[in-house]
């Protein structure tokens, strides 16, 4: 920890905002039906896919 290598102010605001996220995101889940969660969670993953896939293009192609 002499080092400095921990950044404990970005860490406490990290932990508040996922804790924050969390509690919202839990009341949001329970007021929504379960199609609008699949139609969610699907386009998450699709955008996170299509993400991974260019990063992928572009560093075999460099």
């Amino acid at each position: 920890m002499s080092q400095g290598i921990i950044d404990y102010p970005l860490g406490i605001v990290l932990s508040i905002a996922m804790f924050i996220g969390g509690l919202i995101g839990g009341r949001l889940s329970l007021s929504l039906s379960n199609i609008w969660l699949q139609r969610i969670y699907l386009m998450a993953v699709g955008v996170l896919a299509v993400i991974t896939f260019r990063k992928s293009q572009t560093q075999t192609s460099s």
